[in-house]
């Protein structure tokens, strides 16, 4: 933990820390989210997942990531940057990966700023949605899912 502490101290921040955190306690729920929205779940779960990969790589989610890293403001790229780093330090440190890891024979790459963007953007897009729904006029939600009726 002094390791953890040091870095996050480096970075000015606690942000490198709570990539560390993150990654220590829901590295496989963080993995799983980045391989389904850059549309690579089917290299780690198999042929069940390429209809998955398929539809995600239509909606351009993990393109629209990468380029809503290059448009970032400094002071949030360089909070992304610390996260990321945080995230990095952890899987360096050799750590004890769940067993969803050892189940599936890998260990997860490297991570990317653009995988934590990736993985907040499905969720900002379905709140949206929902939000948007909700100030919509009846007669308009005929359309929709049930739930906004």
């Amino acid at each position: 933990m002094r390791r953890w502490r040091a870095l996050a101290h480096a970075s000015s921040c606690g942000v490198c820390l709570q990539g560390v955190v993150h990654a220590q306690y829901r590295m496989w729920q963080m993995e799983f989210q980045r391989r389904v929205g850059n549309a690579s779940l089917a290299e780690v779960a198999g042929a069940a997942a390429l209809a998955t990969d398929k539809e995600m790589a239509m909606y351009g989610f993990y393109a629209a990531a990468e380029e809503a890293w290059t448009q970032l403001q400094p002071e949030t790229k360089a909070a992304v940057q610390a996260y990321t780093d945080g995230i990095n330090a952890y899987l360096d440190s050799d750590p004890h990966l769940p067993f969803e890891f050892i189940i599936l024979g890998y260990k997860p790459n490297p991570w990317r700023p653009a995988d934590s963007l990736v993985r907040a953007g499905p969720c900002v897009a379905c709140s949206m949605v929902l939000v948007a729904a909700s100030h919509m006029p009846r007669s308009w939600r005929r359309c929709g899912p049930s739930s906004w009726r």
